[in-house]
């Protein structure tokens, strides 16, 4: 049952005010609850509420927003979060927006973004086949990190035989 529906405007500034409150409960089952899928009002109020929540109910918010462009700026606010899992996951939600919405903001991302936000950034790219940043993704293959010099040498052979994987 997706208890958000209906009267949302009242219960979700009560479920924003009880889990401000540090209720790691109700932060919990908020996030289930966003999973099941929302309108974009409920999203919007969500997002209205977001500095009081936890990082996993961050995730959870941005990952079911994906489906409403407008909402694309909200999720681009978390793509710079303090919490290293939040921005790799709001970053990774980008790629459902599509190319047209998230394509200049994954460019810019990529040229700024530190640590695993930027493997997740080199993934949206190559899946959004945004030509544009292969030249980013190429200095890339040279980085201190692993992780980031890893992915951004699969994404380059995935850019030149066009798997998009």
């Amino acid at each position: 049952m997706n208890i958000f529906k209906g009267e949302k405007d009242n219960l979700v500034k009560t479920v924003a005010d009880v889990i401000g409150s540090g209720n790691e409960s109700v932060a919990d089952l908020a996030a289930f609850q966003l999973s099941l899928g929302q309108d974009e009002d409920v999203l919007k109020l969500f997002f209205n509420q977001s500095n009081q929540f936890p990082s996993s109910l961050l995730v959870a918010l941005a990952k079911a927003s994906g489906e409403f462009p407008l909402l694309s700026k909200q999720v681009a606010g978390l793509t710079r979060h303090k919490d290293e899992w939040v921005a790799y996951s709001a970053v990774e939600a980008l790629e459902q927006f599509g190319a047209e919405h998230v394509g200049d903001l994954v460019i810019q991302l990529l040229k700024e973004l530190e640590g695993m936000p930027v493997v997740a950034a080199i993934r949206v790219a190559v899946s959004l086949k945004l030509n544009e940043a292969v030249p980013i993704i190429e200095t890339l293959t040279n980085s201190a990190s692993e992780d980031i010099r890893e992915t951004a040498k699969q994404a380059m052979m995935s850019l030149k035989t066009g798997d998009s994987r």
